[in-house]
């Protein structure tokens, strides 16, 4: 324990207490009322007014407290005199200085203190208005502004109480009167015993709004409307001591001030006159309201209670929670409400808290209106003056339910058949469920390790790759390896997820299941795939060939039986061909492991090309195709083969199911958003509860029909998995006898953008236009495609066609990157690649090759890539990130505290080829800045001491000021906070929200387009 420290002032500190002469006086009641609206204002038990002397604190007036004065070494108070300001100790048992003080570990438990100092005349800190409450607890603002606003008015009192006895002492002295009256801060006026008014000082003027010319002379009476000013004089003859009137006084405006008065009755020369002293209670009243409005507008129940078990008041919170009307629960006792078993604990509760006991988290439960019970938890003291109840209760049902259900989903976690654990940031083990130990082998359940679950390069993999990430991510999903039983080990696939505690500790939570057994099996269907990939297939295809070199006469003319019988072989061979075909393919969909080789393509090309596929088999079956093509159809972005592979089905089936001289027909038309695609035909239909089951594996309305036809049963099934694929559905209508239409629907690119991954919250401010490229390239869909491609990720792109062309473009606008096909129309572009190398201006250009041919690689060194044609979206933006950083290096500076994270971003960025500068603060960093340049700086916002706001403010002084800036915080920013962190080119992204491919790409972009900028 600190004890209270002596301020240096102490002895004319000490000299003003007692000439104020208020030491071990009476009770005052206005001081009284302060301290219990203090009380019931802030919902506290005790409130204090207390006098600090020498050696101890004398309390001037208390509520909810017995003692008449303690020690001023050990005193909260002694700490509160030293300053101006108020002193709030939320914990008392956290605080260096209280928390072996015997007020706390001994009673009345001290937890929560507030005081404010109280001045005298002549703004000594004598002493506090304060509170206390048994449980830690803070005050807002506006609660610290209303215990200064009754501090002050506490502070009026005291000096009111002074200024009344020094008046007292002073009346036989006009001239001492006169001065008292125009220098104290209250209210004074002198009347006569016929209301005249004699004199008035400037504080009553400053309260009134009048001048002084304005009242003396005139009648007292028009300041106290009604009968307030008789009133006044008439307890004044009494002469005995009474509690300050509270009236209305009006005000010169129209207005009426409340005021506190307090009359005196005085002989002055023969003459009867009257001074009244008064104190502007606007403040007070105002609390007061304020207080009224907290009573009612509270959540909680809050109410007063006689000591004979009834209620007095409510607030109506009491009728939102039990449904009863107000005037209802008034007038019956209180344990009518509470439930029958609860009542005989209730009634103890309260005889207890009547005799002087406070109660805190009692519980006891409610019947509403209509018929629910309700579990509320009270706290509750009582008034040992007016023998009141002063009680405040909060409905804790949905905790209860909420705590239960949390006690119930605990219970299920740990004797779930998943494996669930939780460690902290440093990976120490806080809990593992049963599964897991039990997995672990018998008598795991003790301290586990992380070694102890998981295999030495799963718990390495854990420490140095998966625990970063998810730290800078939020979470982690994957396989690892771990320990079981007898030194075995298995497969689980986990979910690692970032968690923050409600006491904001960070930590991890692993949910997962033992894949063991799936992957066996997984392994076995590889295998058995693997089998009937080679074992059947081969041999099919020999008896496949062998066939048709039979039925095409290689052994010679057959028999027409015979020919027959060949015939019959060689149609059922091609229908197990197919089967195994579908088969491979669907589980090849299904898996996952078929992946879209998209490209932007012409449907109206597609639909031909499917057409044409069919052609013959409509001329075998005597059906006629028909097309009906929207005119401008756009491009879509598709894999060909696998749309080809949907329309051909859809057509076949068609043809299959239809009568010699009907007709299918194929139509392709924009509908909103997307393509839509119909194949139609005249054929049975399907009956309307088969529509959706002919979409399954190895469904068919009518089996014999279907074996007539040769169908297999999956070509519809994996025609909608290719649809699904794309983002677009394969839907049917039908009716039998009427034929049936397939739709295929497919979105336009847009709509194809909007269903890619999008960068997660990753807002740029505008960037200046991107490198220049200059693709050379004579097939025009794919310089189309390329073009498209690089202005989409920002780039500024130009193609040519020729060998001529791209001469003219290099030698007149020099650009940064070239990608160049090398067979041209007028020439090999490898001549173009000898001419920039000579040439001193553009020796230095990179120059990517893309070809569709294999051949030698010259040593050229401005050739940075060879890219082999068919090309991906993701292969081309990568290699040309490569490039137009390849011939210069870039130095990141990564100003980041968390040292994990600044960690992942370094390993991110190095990765690229980029050379990383670490820094934990921005002070660190700006000193760094003054002896190097970075090409970019990566800014976290939550910075200590210098954080990313002066951070920013303070860059404009150095040599890096146009440097390119990422902000990467986990902070979500507002517009303002955007505008003040935006200088030059400036990027913000979110953390948790990007990847580490999107985070590395911003800044890769971002390098780019400030080179290009200034290369300009």
């Amino acid at each position: 324990m600190e004890p209270a420290p002596i301020p240096d002032d102490d002895a004319e500190r000490l000299q003003a207490l007692y000439e104020l002469e208020v030491l071990d006086t009476d009770p005052d009641p206005e001081l009284d009322r302060i301290t219990q609206v203090a009380a019931e204002y802030f919902g506290v038990p005790i409130s204090l007014i207390t006098l600090v002397d020498e050696h101890r604190q004398w309390f001037k007036s208390r509520t909810g407290w017995d003692a008449s004065e303690g020690p001023r070494e050990t005193s909260f108070c002694g700490h509160v005199i030293t300053g101006e300001e108020p002193m709030i100790v939320p914990d008392s048992t956290r605080d260096p200085r209280f928390f072996d003080n015997p007020d706390v570990i001994g009673e009345p438990k001290i937890r929560f203190y507030a005081g404010t100092p109280l001045h005298g005349p002549d703004r000594h800190r004598l002493g506090t208005l304060c509170i206390v409450d048994l449980k830690p607890r803070e005050l807002d603002p506006a609660q610290q502004r209303m215990l200064r606003v009754l501090a002050e008015a506490a502070e009026r009192a005291l000096v009111n109480t002074w200024q009344r006895r020094r008046y007292a002492q002073a009346l036989t002295a006009e001239t001492r009167l006169a001065a008292g009256l125009r220098t104290t801060a209250a209210g004074w006026l002198i009347w006569d015993e016929d209301a005249t008014i004699l004199d008035v000082n400037p504080g009553l003027q400053r309260i009134l709004g009048y001048r002084s010319e304005e009242l003396v002379g005139t009648s007292a009476k028009q300041l106290f409307p009604g009968d307030g000013l008789s009133t006044l004089c008439r307890d004044a003859a009494d002469n005995a001591p009474r509690a300050p009137h509270r009236l209305a006084a009006a005000a010169r405006d129209g207005s009426t001030v409340p005021v506190s008065a307090v009359v005196s009755e005085l002989e002055i020369r023969e003459q009867r006159q009257y001074v009244g002293i008064f104190t502007d209670l606007t403040e007070l009243v105002q609390a007061e309201d304020e207080l009224s409005q907290f009573f009612k507008l509270s959540f909680d129940l809050l109410c007063i209670a006689n000591k004979y078990g009834r209620f007095v008041r409510l607030n109506p919170a009491f009728e939102e929670v039990l449904g009863f009307p107000t005037r209802e629960l008034l007038q019956r006792p209180i344990l009518d409400w509470v439930l029958p078993e609860d009542r005989e604990a209730t009634a103890r509760e309260l005889q207890a808290v009547a005799g002087g006991a406070e109660t805190h988290n009692f519980e006891n439960r409610w019947r509403r209106s209509d018929g629910e019970v309700r579990t509320l938890v009270w706290s509750a003291r009582a008034d040992p003056n007016s023998e009141l109840i002063y009680a405040a209760a909060r409905d804790i049902t949905a905790e209860r339910r909420q705590y239960l259900e949390l006690r119930r989903l605990d219970e299920q976690i740990r004797a779930s058949p998943l494996l669930i654990a939780t460690m902290d940031t440093d990976l120490a083990l806080t809990s593992v469920n049963a599964t897991w130990a039990l997995l672990r082998g018998p008598g795991a359940a003790g301290d586990l390790t992380l070694d102890d679950l998981y295999t030495m390069e799963a718990a390495r993999r854990m420490r140095q790759e998966i625990a970063p990430e998810v730290l800078a991510s939020g979470s982690w999903s994957g396989e690892v390896q771990i320990r079981a039983a007898h030194d075995r080990t298995r497969t689980i696939n986990q979910t690692v997820l970032r968690q923050v505690d409600a006491s904001g500790r960070a930590g991890l939570s692993v949910v997962a299941h033992d894949v063991s057994e799936y992957k066996e099996l997984d392994r076995m269907k590889d295998e058995f795939i693997s089998t009937v990939s080679h074992e059947l297939r081969t041999p099919l295809t020999s008896i496949r060939g062998s066939l048709g070199l039979v039925a095409a006469g290689a052994a010679g003319q057959l028999p027409e039986k015979a020919a027959g019988l060949i015939g019959i072989a060689n149609q059922n061979t091609e229908r197990l061909i197919r089967l195994i075909n579908d088969v491979l393919d669907l589980e090849k969909i299904q898996s996952g492991t078929a992946a879209l080789n998209l490209h932007d393509e012409r449907m109206d090309r597609i639909v031909s090309e499917s057409l044409s596929s069919v052609e013959g088999m409509a001329s075998d079956n005597d059906v006629q195709l028909r097309s009906r093509r929207g005119e401008d159809l756009p491009e879509v972005s598709v894999d060909r083969d696998r749309i080809v592979q949907v329309l051909t089905n859809l057509l076949s089936n068609a043809i299959k199911f239809s009568e010699p001289g009907q007709a299918v027909e194929i139509g392709s038309a924009v509908v909103d958003d997307e393509i839509q695609v119909t194949v139609k035909d005249f054929g049975v239909g399907i009956p309307a509860d088969h529509l959706e089951a002919i979409f399954g594996r190895f469904q068919q309305v009518d089996s014999t029909t279907s074996r007539a036809k040769g169908g297999t049963g999956l070509g519809l099934a994996i025609s909608r998995e290719i649809a699904h694929m794309h983002g677009g559905t394969l839907e049917v209508t039908s009716a039998p006898g009427a034929g049936s239409t397939f739709t295929l629907r497919l979105p336009l690119p847009a709509d194809m953008a909007a269903h890619q991954p999008q960068p997660n919250e990753q807002e740029q401010v505008a960037l200046a236009p991107g490198p220049d490229i200059l693709v050379v390239e004579d097939d025009d869909d794919l310089a189309h495609v390329m073009i498209s491609l690089l202005e989409t990720a920002g780039y500024s792109a130009l193609s040519v066609d020729s060998l001529q062309s791209a001469r003219e473009r290099v030698f007149s606008v020099i650009p940064d990157l070239v990608l160049l096909d090398l067979q041209l129309p007028d020439g090999h572009g490898l001549d173009l690649v000898h001419e920039m190398k000579d040439d001193p201006d553009l020796a230095r250009v990179p120059i990517m090759v893309v070809t569709g041919t294999r051949t030698n690689r010259p040593a050229v060194p401005t050739i940075v890539d060879w890219i082999t044609k068919p090309i991906t979206n993701d292969g081309l933006l990568a290699s040309v990130e490569r490039a137009l950083l390849e011939d210069e290096g870039a130095t990141a500076l990564i100003v980041e505290d968390d040292e994990q994270a600044r960690t992942i971003m370094a390993t991110v960025l190095e990765d690229r080829g980029l050379t990383v500068i670490q820094s934990d603060s921005g002070e660190a960093a700006l000193r760094l800045l003054g002896s190097i340049q970075p090409d970019i700086i990566v800014l976290d916002v939550g910075l200590p001491n210098v954080d990313g706001f002066e951070f920013m403010a303070r860059l404009a002084d150095t040599h890096s000021a146009e440097t390119p800036v990422i902000v990467f915080t986990g902070r979500e920013l507002t517009e303002s906070d955007r505008q003040r962190l935006t200088r030059g080119m400036t990027t913000f992204l979110t953390k948790t929200k990007a990847t580490n491919e999107q985070f590395a790409h911003t800044v890769l972009q971002a390098l780019e387009h400030h080179r290009a900028r200034h290369c300009r």
